[in-house]
């Protein structure tokens, strides 16, 4: 691509439409949003009771003092960070739905959509 073309952009979501369970599509919005949250959730829960259980059994700490944690600055940034993307994947739906209503002419140019995707960002 020479200097003076512009980037071919690219969607993000896919063509067709969503199945419908409800007669109000914002009732099937929320349970795709609802439907995210109880995966990200379960996982979360099953990975933190084995790393509580392989801690008790290591004797590392108890979880009174994973209870009573306090993060520094670094590690709340993190957390914060971390937040951001979750609550990204989380309203996937949402995004998705405002994306399929965006001309094509306005969707970020695919080096950029690449950049974000190498940062974690997406």
């Amino acid at each position: 691509m020479s200097a003076g073309e512009e980037a071919p952009r690219l969607r993000r979501t896919a063509k067709g439409k969503r199945p419908r369970y409800f007669s109000d599509p914002a009732t099937d919005r929320l349970l795709g949003i609802l439907m995210s949250l109880i995966g990200e959730v379960s996982v979360l829960r099953d990975r933190l009771d084995s790393v509580e259980r392989l801690i008790e059994k290591g004797g590392l700490f108890s979880r009174e003092e994973i209870d009573n944690f306090l993060p520094d600055a670094e590690a709340e940034a993190e957390r914060e960070d971390t937040r951001r993307r979750y609550v990204a994947r989380v309203m996937r739906v949402v995004q998705n739905e405002m994306e399929e209503k965006t001309p094509v002419a306005a969707m970020p140019p695919v080096a950029e959509v690449h950049s974000q995707f190498e940062e974690g960002k997406l």
